[in-house]
């Protein structure tokens, strides 16, 4: 089986996983809104590495928002002891709910 055809079917599985839950974000299996950013775990992790090709950074997943709002998550991660990652092109995946 070639690597489009395994990627495709890793995608449709994910997909599969939300199917049943609409309130939540397409993106990271997260019920948050628009301005909010993505929940950072397992899903959104394996999701966005699935889709891009790299391992997402704290920055990635708060990009959609306002400069603000990324530096208010900035501190809450950096204050709960968590490192803050990023990188020179952080890529902004904009709230997507479930269809």
């Amino acid at each position: 089986m070639n690597e489009f055809r395994k990627m495709e079917i890793k995608q449709k599985c994910f997909e599969g996983l939300l199917s049943h839950e609409h309130q939540l974000c397409a993106l990271c299996a997260a019920e948050h809104g628009r301005a909010e950013p993505h929940r950072y775990d397992t899903y959104y992790i394996v999701r966005f590495e699935m889709t891009h090709g790299r391992l997402p950074t704290w920055l990635d997943s708060c990009a959609h928002l306002s400069q603000q709002y990324i530096d208010i998550m900035k501190k809450i991660v950096t204050d709960s002891g968590s490192k803050w990652t990023e990188t020179d092109e952080p890529i902004s995946e904009p709230y997507q709910r479930q269809r």
